[in-house]
């Protein structure tokens, strides 16, 4: 992107603050739970009873449908009992989740900090290191840099980026993605063509 700017301006990373929740919280609450349909069960092609549509406001267009049932489809029902639970509500402005390796999830927050290179690195691909394999790597964060040549590895702590580390800045690649091993190693690909494993000796 940066051949569409002023080399003048800063190339900005904005890095989330991030919340770990693990499965079974000891504060869960249970919230509802659904009674499955007495029937048998529902699906596109079996429409609860009555087959009532879902969206039943005023069309607010004049357009015609289609086909018949493309904009007030039947309504359908989970006949399977379900359970929605909370595990937390101490989070700020989530963002996003996602599920770790170790069944905790990575909740991302808007209310971050910002952190950014001048010059620009041109960072790509990133990732989060969750093993234990090398200690002092766990739960820093790992990014990819084209331009810059070498792969960044981000200290984190409270929201905040603390310190970094630039590794394999001597091999003159431009690394693409970064990703961590099922057996704790890190993995690189370059524009280059080569894949790195990056592990303690």
């Amino acid at each position: 992107m940066s051949q569409f700017f002023k080399k003048t301006i800063q190339t900005t990373l904005v890095i989330f603050g991030c919340t770990f929740l693990v499965q079974s919280c000891a504060k869960k609450k249970d919230v509802v739970a659904e009674e499955p349909s007495p029937t048998t069960p529902v699906s596109p092609t079996n429409p609860a009873p009555g087959g009532l549509p879902v969206e039943r406001n005023s069309a607010n267009a004049n357009y015609s449908p289609a086909f018949a049932g493309q904009t007030r489809i039947a309504g359908v029902i989970t006949a399977t009992r379900i359970r929605s639970t909370i595990l937390t509500s101490a989070l700020t402005a989530p963002w996003g989740i996602a599920a770790l390796p170790d069944g905790r999830f990575l909740v991302t927050e808007k209310a971050g900090s910002v952190y950014y290179w001048d010059p620009v690195v041109s960072p790509s691909g990133m990732t989060f290191y969750s093993s234990d394999r090398i200690q002092e790597w766990r739960n820093n964060l790992f990014i990819g840099a084209l331009s810059g040549m070498h792969i960044i590895r981000l200290v984190i702590e409270n929201n905040t980026v603390i310190g970094e580390e630039r590794l394999l800045a001597t091999e003159s690649q431009r690394f693409r993605d970064i990703t961590q091993g099922i057996d704790g190693a890190m993995y690189a690909i370059t524009d280059q063509g080569r894949l790195y494993k990056i592990d303690r000796e």
